[in-house]
């Protein structure tokens, strides 16, 4: 199936899903002025609620409580027996930040807890802390730089612009989001 019949598929299959209990998903704050929130006093613009963000082929339900998770997991397995979907038990992972394991499952099927994983590129832990995501996006940048280094940066028929250029559009962009990241933990 092609990538945007799929993404038309799964966005009908989830404004049909029925989440509409109170109290489902995660409010997020957020502010339009651009800045972070370093400081508790500093008052949100608006809230909104996220409650099953999707990406290609990943969707993440976020719920505030075992029991919520249960029913939106629930609900959305209804609704893709209904159109002829089965969600892959053996992919499927429970995620619960900063509390206790979830006991979640389909069809009686217990789901997997885990402590990390990896969404989007990012990880995210079971403590909520980003010490790995860093970690990662640090390897990341060194391995950008090495893969980079016999090809460009030691080749002795590029001139230093080039290289200066080559570094600053492929190896600095990685840094930036791992400085970016350590300045809005502070």
């Amino acid at each position: 199936m092609s990538p945007v019949l799929f993404n038309l598929f799964m966005d009908r299959i989830m404004r049909e899903t029925p989440i509409k209990f109170e109290g489902d998903g995660i409010e997020i704050a957020y502010r339009t002025d651009g800045g972070l929130f370093r400081n508790y006093r500093v008052k949100p613009d608006g809230t909104h609620k996220i409650k099953a963000p999707m990406y290609a082929n990943d969707l993440a339900l976020l719920g505030t409580s075992s029991s919520e998770l249960q029913q939106m997991v629930n609900a959305f397995h209804d609704t893709c027996m209904r159109w002829g979907m089965r969600i892959n038990t053996d992919k499927t992972k429970i995620l619960s930040i900063g509390a206790e394991e979830a006991n979640t499952s389909i069809a009686g099927r217990a789901l997997e807890n885990v402590s990390e994983f990896c969404y989007l590129g990012s990880i995210v832990t079971k403590s909520g802390d980003c010490h790995l995501e860093v970690v990662e996006r640090i390897q990341k940048a060194s391995r950008t730089f090495c893969s980079w280094k016999r090809r460009v940066f030691t080749n002795r028929g590029f001139s230093k612009n080039t290289k200066l250029r080559v570094f600053r559009s492929l190896v600095m962009p990685v840094y930036y989001m791992v400085l970016r990241l350590g300045q809005s933990l502070k």
